[in-house]
């Protein structure tokens, strides 16, 4: 999306267009409350001056005291008035703009958790945060008060001419001219600042994605003395983000120098055209500060005018690299096919080839067939392609080459919730919430009772292993885990997926890091676990396989040995 050459881009236009329609149709109310409220304050603006000139031109006439009083009521009343409904303008537009910002949040967020792992691996978790949440905020009043303001300014710029020119030619003439010039000055100066605010935007986000991931290491940073590097490259991001935000900064200074500039012109036009009429008897003193009042609050819609007009251009810098990433489609289409037959899966895998870069295959011309309700044992050295084949059954990536089939259906063609709310993967790192253990076992689901937890805790053999804990089910947890054991992790992750009610289960080294304790324990769980299941049990080592029916040895990307589980065993001694 280019930000540059015109004010307002034909492509930012459209994809404003589309999220005024999309996010602030169904907030029809609000939106139209909140044009009441700058209709209201048209009026108020227009009629508070013209109050306080009569009051001034019958204090000045020698006017009765009680008609002065009842014009100060009036005024006093208007001036309240007008502040009342400035802060219910305020609080609806806030109001309609965290409605708006947060559905668009919700929308991005869900966006890029449906695009491929390729993706993912390519912007990391900082820059997202910071696409998602900051480029966002950068469109509050953009969705919330861009238009109205705008009808607002010009409504209320036209009313305020009109009256100047109904109360003496001159001044209203002179006035919109300078009014006409004041606009196609700053319509021309205000497309100079967005293409700096643009590149500091995407170095803020570089700074959030290096942030995110040193922080995420910080333990292996500070055991490996990487520490000096670390605030080294992050001296160098902060410098980098100063350079550009400060040139952003300063040209954007000068733009509003400029409009100063035109405040102060103007300023000196009204006066003086004041003091000239004045002087020679053609305006009252009422009149005089009538038009300097009206001149001045002039500059307020016009002010208004071009603000709106620069958070535009600021906003399209955010608007430029959400319709980026928005435009960004997964790799992996979605299928159709919406059913498939109940009961444990049949997995078959047919010449299927992957690689992750391109000329670097991880898996080649890779076939099996997993019979229904069987658990089968895959070992192989690290790198081997182990992890990858889980990768495929979850369709996070489609193989380069060859088929996966689920029940014999190709599994392109089935949509990919349906798939994964069939297929569930326990992996060596958990992701454990700062939430309660009971929130983290049912992932926030509050449909599932207490009882079915209960149940499904009984079922696994860890009943035991929750009532030994503090406070129970409603043990707070750090975000984490970082007040849990990897084994106490791995029993967290197993309920979850009993939970779910899979018919493919895939436990991905999920032992590999556990004391004989608490391994004996996930042992039992498993049990419980792969009853009546079809399973797929990932390791490095052989006293995994004691859940197994078959084992297929990998070695480089290739299936090297394939048998029952009894016949492995005979073949390795």
């Amino acid at each position: 999306m280019h930000t540059s050459g015109t004010l307002l881009s034909t492509h930012a236009l459209r994809r404003f267009r589309h999220l005024w329609k999309q996010y602030l149709a169904t907030q029809w109310r609000l939106s139209s409350l909140l044009a009441l409220f700058l209709l209201a304050t048209i009026g108020l603006q227009l009629l508070t001056p013209y109050m306080l000139g009569l009051f001034i031109d019958a204090a000045t006439g020698g006017k009765p005291t009680e008609q002065l009083l009842v014009l100060a009521v009036m005024y006093l009343c208007l001036a309240f008035l007008a502040r009342a409904v400035r802060v219910g303008e305020t609080y609806t537009a806030e109001r309609l703009a965290w409605i708006t910002t947060n559905a668009l949040r919700l929308d991005v967020a869900r966006h890029c958790l449906r695009l491929d792992l390729s993706f993912h691996h390519q912007h990391p978790p900082g820059e997202l945060l910071e696409r998602v949440d900051g480029d966002v905020s950068m469109l509050n009043n953009l969705l919330s008060r861009f238009v109205l303001v705008l009808i607002n300014s010009t409504l209320l710029t036209v009313g305020m001419l009109i009256v100047l020119l109904l109360i003496d030619l001159r001044i209203g003439l002179t006035l919109l001219g300078y009014t006409a010039l004041y606009l196609l000055i700053n319509i021309y100066i205000s497309r100079f600042p967005p293409p700096y605010f643009v590149q500091a935007r995407h170095t803020e986000a570089e700074l959030y994605g290096f942030l995110e991931e040193r922080l995420s290491g910080r333990e292996d940073i500070r055991a490996n003395g990487a520490v000096h590097y670390v605030t080294q490259r992050l001296t160098v991001f902060l410098r980098q983000r100063f350079r550009l935000q400060r040139r952003a900064e300063l040209v954007s200074q000068a733009v509003r120098g400029v409009r100063m500039l035109m405040y102060i012109l103007g300023t000196l036009i009204a006066l003086g055209l004041d003091g000239y009429l004045y002087l020679n008897g053609a305006i009252t003193l009422g009149i005089v500060y009538l038009i300097f009042a009206y001149t001045m609050q002039l500059w307020d819609p016009l002010r208004e005018m071009t603000n709106q007009l620069g958070d535009f251009q600021r906003a399209v810098a955010g608007l430029s690299r959400l319709d980026e990433l928005l435009q960004t489609n997964t790799r992996l289409a979605d299928g159709e096919l919406e059913h498939i037959s109940a009961g444990p899966l049949t997995v078959s895998f047919e010449d299927v080839s992957f690689g992750y870069q391109a000329g670097e295959p991880v898996l080649r011309d890779l076939s099996f067939r997993l019979p229904s309700g069987k658990v089968l044992g895959i070992l192989g050295r690290t790198g081997s392609g182990k992890t990858t084949i889980t990768s495929l059954l979850l369709r996070f990536y489609d193989p380069d080459k060859g088929c996966i089939r689920i029940n014999g259906v190709d599994l392109k063609t089935i949509k990919v919730d349906v798939l994964r709310s069939r297929v569930a993967m326990v992996t060596q790192d958990v992701q454990i919430f700062h939430a309660s253990v009971r929130d983290n076992l049912t992932f926030f689901d509050q449909t599932i009772s207490d009882h079915a937890l209960k149940q499904a805790l009984e079922t696994l053999g860890l009943w035991d292993w929750a009532e030994q804990l503090p406070q129970g089910l409603d043990t707070m947890l750090r975000s984490g885990g970082g007040n849990l054991s990897a084994g106490q992790a791995q029993l967290i992750a197993l309920t979850r997926v009993f939970l779910a009610h899979p018919d493919l289960v895939i436990l991905d080294e999920a032992s590999a890091r556990l004391d004989p304790v608490t391994e004996a324990l996930l042992d039992r769980a498993m049990s419980g676990l792969f009853h009546g299941r079809t399973g797929i049990i990932i390791a490095h080592r052989r006293t995994a396989l004691k859940h197994v029916d078959d084992v297929m040895l990998i070695a480089h990307g290739q299936k090297a040995h394939y048998s029952p589980r009894e016949h492995f065993v005979l073949d390795a001694e």
